[in-house]
């Protein structure tokens, strides 16, 4: 389907809801994602993709909207939608988000796009081709408290940015409500819905560590407030104890840390010529400590401390989707820009190994 095309289709259906499949009810789907489908004001949940019998038959009848194994089926006998929701585990985005894509279906994909750099590249071709739009799942670029530091930091009240620092710590597993218990099996060994046997892995296939699944939130930060990474000066890489030093092409030195039982949670400081910012995300594990942003500047010779309602983060990203695909709103996390956290973790790996 053309770009042309799909534009006229959504200014037929005007300021109507989004309709989404969501396509892998793991994790991530059941804790965030479907949640927020549910809840939106922008969008409507519409199909589910599960190739898990027992989990795809349960979780369809509770959320009273028909199941798919694959999205092959979705595509080919499911209801009218607009949009997919892709939560199936990584290594199997490239060949959904070619299948979506081609059906003329605008995508948001949970981080990261994938797990090579090379598919990463075929994968912005694909979208761009089809004239469809993509959104990688960084809902930190939904964040309010990430939205006020990097407003703070463009206006000005620190001065010239010099360098980022910023620590995830990791000490407690996922804790979530699931919507309906998982098969105990592990799913098909199919590309997670696509309903094709597992293909061949890319020559530059990225590890499946801590870097790719909690430090990459991390790494996209970093280019979202501070800028493109130059150059990776220094890598230590170790289970729940990684450290990466990086300059940015502005010349901002960059410090990244992943520690595995310092606590808990993400923060990041940004350093400036004329003062700094302290960021405190939040967390789902303490749904009871309210973000924090603190700031000094050294002209008003104070600091400066604000607490922030506890909201999700991924609510606002599923919205800032809805508002991508209905209104055409600007897309705050493309295909391309994953696509660069991908090449600037496969840096991050050659510098450990050399």
């Amino acid at each position: 389907m053309s770009r042309a095309a799909g534009g006229n289709e959504r200014e037929r259906r005007g300021r109507a809801r989004v309709r989404v499949a969501v396509v892998g009810c793991g994790y991530i789907a059941q804790a965030e994602h479907i949640p927020c489908l549910l809840t939106a004001q922008g969008c409507a949940l519409a199909a589910i993709v599960e190739p898990r019998p027992r989990t795809r038959a349960a979780l369809a009848e509770r959320l009273g909207v028909p199941g798919f194994a694959t999205m092959a089926e979705l595509l080919s006998e499911g209801p009218a939608i607009d949009a997919v929701d892709i939560c199936a585990t990584p290594i199997a985005h490239g060949p959904l988000i070619e299948a979506a894509a081609a059906a003329g279906k605008d995508i948001l994909v949970e981080k990261p796009l994938c797990h090579s750099p090379s598919e990463g590249r075929a994968i912005v071709e694909s979208v761009e081709r089809h004239g469809v739009r993509l959104m990688v799942g960084y809902m930190r670029r939904f964040d309010d408290v990430v939205l006020e530091a990097k407003r703070l930091l463009d206006a000005g009240h620190i001065g010239r940015l010099r360098s980022i620092t910023t620590v995830f710590k990791l000490a407690f597993p996922a804790a979530f409500h699931r919507v309906v218990d998982l098969d105990p099996e592990p799913p098909p060994s199919t590309e997670a819905g696509s309903g094709r046997p597992a293909s061949g892995r890319a020559n530059d296939l990225l590890p499946d560590d801590e870097i790719m699944e909690q430090s990459v939130h991390h790494l996209n930060l970093v280019r979202f407030l501070g800028g493109e990474v130059r150059e990776v000066v220094g890598v230590h890489l170790e289970p729940g104890n990684s450290h990466v030093l990086m300059l940015l092409e502005n010349g901002v030195a960059v410090n990244h840390c992943h520690m595995g039982n310092a606590g808990h949670g993400e923060e990041f400081r940004l350093y400036g010529e004329e003062g700094m910012i302290h960021a405190r995300l939040g967390s789902p594990h303490f749904p009871y400590r309210f973000p924090e942003l603190t700031w000094f500047s050294r002209s008003e010779a104070e600091e400066k401390r604000r607490l922030f309602p506890v909201a999700s983060p991924y609510q606002q990203e599923i919205e800032g989707f809805a508002a991508l695909v209905r209104d055409g709103a600007s897309n705050r996390s493309t295909a391309a820009g994953a696509l660069r956290d991908l090449e600037v973790i496969a840096r991050i790996h050659d510098a450990a190994v050399r």
